[in-house]
Parts: structure tokens; C-alpha cells; sequence
């Protein structure tokens, strides 16, 4: 029975490590595997993450082969990122946005309970000839994109502002 238990959790944690580009020295703030693909998107975090302190980093592509990571390096990673945030009754949306060249990215978070389906995350990217395309995540899942209110900086332009 014990070593059931045992194989049990390490299957478990093994098949949550699978799912998302974050180091066991990061946290997960948003991972999923996006719908109608095999890739993978997520925003990982120092695990010790504060105001001017820690690192963010964005990776996307299949586990084990990032395609793209952003920033390169960690350092000063949380100037590359901007946060914004709207809430009202039955609606809360979270974007941590950031800027790769001419081709802009929002790893988002909303919830709207007026719609269908509630629940959508994923990251939507912006090129500079103003062609949008959003990748769904396949299913919904624990996002943590507010524990980066107050460390990275307030996104002004976005109309979903409010960082207070």
C-alpha cells in the first residue's frame, strides 16, 4: 500500500512538471497546453518574487523545446512586463503584457460569468501590421497572474487599467 502511495505521487508530480516550461526553482503563474496543439505556454516566477526582486519569464513551444523565451536573460526581467487588471460583478480579467520587438504579447486571465464559456486563458499576440491571434488554453486552470499586482509595473495604455 505504501509504495503505492509512493508511485502514485510521483506520478502525479511528474505529470504536473510535464505540463508547464517552469524550473522547479520557479513558480507557475499561468501554464497550459493550448487548444488543437501540443504546445505549451507559460509564465513562470522567481519563487521569491518581489518589487524589484526575482525574475519573470515567458515560455512557449512544446515541453522540453521552448520555441520562444522572453526575456533571454532573467535579469531585470520584471521591467519587461506591465500588469493590468479590471474587475466588476461577475467579470475579472487579468493581462501581464509585454513587448518582443515590433510584436506585442498579453498572457491573460479572465473570468466573465455573463458569457460562454466563463472561464478563458491563454495569451494573445498583437503584431505590428495589427493582425491578432489568440491561443486558447485547452481547459481552464489555476492562474496566479495576481501576484504580480504591485511588482511589475502598471500597464497605462491598456483599457483595462487598474492596478491599484
Amino acid at each position: 500500500m505504501r509504495i503505492a502511495i509512493l508511485l502514485l505521487a510521483a506520478l502525479s508530480s511528474s505529470a504536473f512538471a510535464a505540463n508547464t516550461h517552469c524550473s522547479k526553482d520557479e513558480q507557475v503563474l499561468l501554464s497550459c497546453q493550448l487548444a488543437k496543439s501540443s504546445k505549451v505556454v507559460s509564465l513562470c516566477a522567481a519563487k521569491d518574487i518581489a518589487k524589484d526582486q526575482g525574475s519573470l519569464i515567458y515560455r512557449f513551444g512544446k515541453i522540453g523545446k521552448p520555441e520562444f523565451t522572453f526575456p533571454e536573460s532573467a535579469k531585470d526581467s520584471l521591467a519587461a512586463f506591465t500588469y493590468s487588471h479590471y474587475f466588476r460583478s461577475q467579470v475579472d480579467r487579468t493581462d501581464i503584457s509585454f513587448k518582443n520587438k515590433e510584436v506585442e504579447y498579453q498572457v491573460f486571465d479572465y473570468y466573465d460569468g455573463e458569457t460562454k464559456p466563463e472561464y478563458q486563458q491563454g495569451v494573445r499576440v498583437l503584431a505590428a501590421d495589427g493582425k491578432e491571434t489568440t491561443l486558447l488554453c485547452n481547459k481552464k486552470i489555476d492562474a496566479h497572474l495576481e501576484k504580480l499586482r504591485g511588482v511589475i509595473a502598471c500597464d497605462t495604455e491598456n483599457p483595462l487599467f487598474d492596478c491599484e
